[in-house]
């Protein structure tokens, strides 16, 4: 994609949008988002409020990150702010652990599901987070789940009537070259298909 728009000569002040389910979640991907792509990508139906590990602990996957404000969202809407290495402190300084308000946390209805027995507020470490963390926060904000909700209008229709309506369900051949002919011929059925409804062929002229 950034290549085609290298080639069409657009800048980063016209974005392209480009969305893509959770299939396509991952950091790699998501590292493409910005500079010209404005990228949604899915990262699951799960909701945050009621996903936990087998201890009932959420993940650091239940919680957004907002670059603009360097600062982690927990389930709860509540705030995660960079810990700050007090001046003079001795060791190496901090500057990938995220601390919740142990007020906060105190009243927090989510709280069980949060915290492990003895602790008080949550901490997160987002080393290598912050982009997924990012994405899963953008794909929460409503005008973001407006846009990406279009794929339903778009793009799935056309799956699922190649799935169900013509039987394409999977490939013949192997191979990424053979794959891809493959599916693209299925693609050219699809479309002549929908073509010929809109345009149909006039009937063939009777010899006299």
């Amino acid at each position: 994609m950034r290549a085609l728009r290298d080639q069409l000569r657009r800048g980063a002040e016209a974005p392209t949008t480009a969305s893509a389910d959770a299939g396509y979640f991952s950091r790699d991907n998501v590292a493409e988002d910005g500079n010209g792509i404005d990228l949604l990508i899915a990262a699951g139906r799960a909701d945050p409020a009621a996903a936990g590990s087998a201890t009932g602990v959420y993940s650091a996957d239940c919680f957004g990150y907002d670059a603009a404000r360097d600062v982690w969202i927990c389930p709860a809407d509540k705030l995660l702010a960079r810990q700050i290495t007090a001046p003079g402190a001795t060791g190496r300084p901090s500057k990938h652990r995220y601390l919740a308000d142990p007020a906060a946390c105190a009243a927090c209805p989510l709280r069980p599901r949060c915290l492990r027995p003895g602790e008080d507020r949550r901490m997160l470490v987002a080393q290598r987070r912050r982009l997924t963390g990012a994405m899963r926060f953008k794909l929460r904000q409503p005008e973001a789940r407006q846009r990406y909700a279009r794929r339903k209008a778009i793009v799935e229709p056309v799956f699922g009537q190649l799935k169900e309506v013509r039987g394409f369900a999977s490939l013949s051949l192997r191979g990424l070259a053979l794959a891809a002919g493959e599916y693209l011929l299925a693609c050219l059925a699809h479309n002549l298909g929908k073509l010929l409804r809109v345009y149909p062929l006039r009937p063939a002229a009777t010899m006299p």
